[in-house]
């Protein structure tokens, strides 16, 4: 939201800046115009008189040196040249000027036009946060409760369904409270060739509870400078996502490379794929695909990942059929 908010400010200025500059351009061709066609044009007697019309002595002067009417035709014509590049000067000083205002006035009213926005967004934040955080503690509770009581009773099957809801919700809950918050941890140089090996091996067990199989082929010793828990965030949700909608005796390739200054991380899967329609929406908070069926999830894993990528200028793309899906991450240095 604040992106778009940004967006908003700068097309806003871009556009009464270029709206300035047209009235300019327009002004300063009609005054340019005029400039040639009447004030630098070449002067004649005519305009001499008429330029001395309304003083008598300058009349009477004229007159009296009729036989030098060239010189004063050519002294006339000289001060109209003079003019002209003055007023062309000046018209080029005052454009300047009114486009300096013109800036300092769109920003200004950018600025105001946006604050209630920007007031009404950072308060949905806070609430987004606060209610998150004050969430975290019940719902915390409530899955130890439902643990405890399915360990004792393991054959009820609506304490199963509770239990399972309630991990949703405390999943969704982090996910929310880790899109709606500032970013806070600094950047550091981390060897992500090391963290996808840890991420892997955390999301091994699980692929093997469902017969998969999991192909990784990186390039040791990828340094890049981003927080730990941003590249720990995207691996994690694309592997987890590769492994939980692939059937089993399927296989999930991982590759990670650096290619012209950019980490690229790649993962295909032989999964139930993503429907054509569907592709389009993916990364809308809690969309899901419509062929996921009983699948856990949140809604919120691509949004994070978008999130995070947009953070360090990397880029995000999907392709899919119904043979599985390839998920390509690109990451800059």
């Amino acid at each position: 939201m604040q992106n778009i908010i940004k967006k908003t400010q700068k097309k806003f200025i871009i556009a009464t800046t270029l709206l300035v500059i047209v009235v300019l351009a327009v002004f300063w061709l009609v005054a340019r115009l005029v400039s040639v066609n009447q004030i630098a044009s070449p002067a004649n007697i005519n305009d001499v008189h008429a330029s001395s019309a309304h003083n008598k002595e300058l009349s009477a002067y004229i007159a009296d040196q009729q036989a030098y009417e060239a010189h004063f035709v050519n002294f006339a014509s000289a001060i109209k040249q003079q003019d002209a590049r003055e007023l062309s000067q000046s018209l080029l000083i005052s454009a300047l000027a009114v486009l300096v205002i013109g800036l300092v006035v769109a920003y200004v009213i950018a600025n105001v036009l946006m604050k209630p926005v920007k007031e009404a967004y950072e308060s949905q934040e806070r609430f987004l946060q606060d209610a998150a955080h004050e969430l975290r503690n019940p719902l915390a509770v409530m899955a130890v409760a439902l643990q405890q009581h399915k360990n004792n009773h393991p054959s009820s099957e609506l304490v199963t369904v509770f239990r399972r809801q309630t991990k949703r919700l405390v999943a969704i809950n982090e996910d929310l409270l880790f899109l709606e918050r500032k970013r806070s941890d600094k950047a550091e140089q981390l060897n992500v060739s090391e963290l996808l090996q840890d991420v892997i091996e955390q999301l091994s067990p699980i692929a093997a509870s469902k017969d998969i199989s999991i192909v990784s082929k990186f390039q040791d010793n990828i340094v890049i400078k981003m927080t730990a828990e941003d590249y720990i965030r995207i691996a994690k949700n694309i592997i987890d996502n590769a492994i939980k909608y692939s059937p089993s005796k399927k296989t999930v390739t991982i590759e990670q490379t650096f290619e012209k200054s950019s980490v690229h991380l790649v993962v295909r899967d032989q999964g139930i794929g993503i429907p054509a329609e569907d592709l389009k929406k993916i990364g809308d908070r809690f969309y899901r695909a419509s062929n996921v069926g009983e699948h856990d999830g949140t809604g919120l894993g691509i949004a994070i990942i978008k999130k995070i990528l947009h953070r360090y200028s990397g880029s995000f793309t999907i392709t899919s059929d119904k043979h599985g899906t390839t998920v390509r991450v690109r990451i800059p240095t």
